[in-house]
């Protein structure tokens, strides 16, 4: 099979790192694994391990990354790496069948991937669930000896990144990965988005996990959610803070449409609080924060705006924070958002409350997206007006600030009220 697989390759084979054969063998494989409905029968097991054994001698792989694409989609286009992919598929169908799992799993089937080349180290991180489920020792011991290494070792930011892009964090691997956690933190080797779900991973533990927004944790160990926070001080970490605001807001819905997704869940009451804990303690400690961020806490308090979709009404203290924040509100065009957000509450104490936030993000932009939303607020104001002389001024201001800068959209519900006395 080697010398067939080589010869029908070709001589575009990538130095033997992309065999074309080899993948469709092995991407057969994993289809017949993953689906258990249409699953090939226990009966050919041993013979679909024979095939693994032969392929592997073929297998090549490199040391290092192509340094223009992300270590998933790497792993995703090697013949290594999608054949790493159908041996997890068939070694969990292989469980989930016999009900048993192999002894010594990860070291005498797993472990041999890991010298071809990096795929293996980027799927070990990807699949570090799976991988804990088939052999929870060997998993374990892999995952405190990559604690102990250095964070620029290529074959631990290739496992980090893998399990970054996992989709969920489990609570006993996060426990796990706390060592790892602290020398990502510490560490500047993650770009763009693997840096951006580390931040979520630490954002999981603080909402769900007992990371506390303080010093220590109840159970006495350093917050890895304050030690993020903490040590984001420098250019190559400021964006944290944001990617912080960002994740509080992507989880709550981001919209006011309440179109439930299959399988999404309404984040818990306990969330919304500890997320406005958060804004609370930013606002509280703004010095604090701003000594952190320096020329970003703009930008950042443009992120926090958005987390108004949290709120349930806007109270003398809510107010505050949303002052804070309305004159960088377009810093990152973000005024769309927060005018959407801001049409929600239509109590009379939240409304008027809103023509002052409104004044404030005036004074630095003029906003003329989401006009139907903006036309709402002041009529609001205009309506309670009728009984309120300060939230009619504030809307003839917002109206008569708008058409000072030549935007006239709100023209007709200005004179609409001078006419009507209102």
């Amino acid at each position: 099979i080697i010398g067939e697989a080589l010869k029908a390759q070709g001589e575009d084979s990538g130095q033997g790192r992309y065999i074309w054969i080899v993948e469709a063998i092995v991407e057969l494989i994993g289809d017949g694994s993953r689906d258990d409905a249409r699953a090939f029968a226990q009966e050919h097991f041993d013979k679909v391990e024979q095939i693994f054994d032969l392929i592997f001698p073929l297998l090549k792989g490199e040391k290092r990354l192509d340094i223009q694409r992300d270590a998933l989609t790497y792993a995703l286009n090697t013949t290594l790496g999608r054949t790493i992919m159908a041996y997890m598929s068939f070694s969990l169908r292989v469980a989930r069948a016999t009900q048993k799992k192999k002894e010594n799993w990860g070291r005498d089937k797993f472990e041999r991937f890991l010298p071809v080349g990096i795929d293996g180290y980027i799927w070990f991180g990807c699949y570090l669930p799976q991988m804990k489920y088939l052999d929870n020792d060997y998993t374990v011991a892999k995952i405190n000896s990559f604690a102990q290494g250095d964070s620029c070792d290529l074959e631990w930011q290739m496992f980090m990144e893998g399990y970054l892009t996992g989709a969920r964090v489990y609570k006993d691997l996060y426990s796990l990965m706390r060592a790892n956690y602290i020398k990502a933190l510490q560490s500047t080797v993650f770009k763009g988005r693997a840096d951006e779900r580390l931040v979520e991973h630490i954002c999981i533990g603080y909402l769900q996990l007992g990371e506390a927004l303080a010093q220590n944790n109840e159970d006495g160990q350093p917050s890895l959610f304050w030690k993020m926070l903490d040590e984001a001080n420098t250019d190559d970490k400021r964006s944290r803070w944001e990617d912080v605001a960002g994740f509080f807001w992507s989880i709550s819905g981001r919209t006011l449409k309440k179109e439930k997704k299959e399988g999404q869940e309404e984040p818990s009451e306990d969330t919304r609080k500890k997320v406005l804990d958060f804004w609370r303690w930013t606002f509280e400690n703004q010095n604090l924060v701003k000594s952190k961020l320096d020329d970003s806490y703009g930008s950042f308090l443009s992120r926090m705006a958005e987390l108004t979709i949290w709120l349930d009404k806007i109270d003398e203290t809510t107010e505050k924070w949303l002052l804070l924040s309305a004159p960088y509100i377009e810093i990152q065009h973000r005024s769309a958002f927060l005018f959407e957000y801001l049409t929600k509450f239509d109590d009379e104490n939240s409304v008027k409350r809103i023509g002052k936030i409104f004044l404030k993000v005036l004074e630095t932009a003029t906003p003329t997206f989401r006009q139907e939303e903006i036309q709402l607020i002041v009529d609001r104001l205009y309506n309670i007006g009728e009984k309120d002389a300060s939230a009619k001024a504030d809307a003839n201001d917002i109206c008569n600030t708008y058409g000072r800068r030549g935007v006239h959209f709100l023209k007709d519900l200005f004179y609409k009220n001078q006419k009507s006395g209102a």
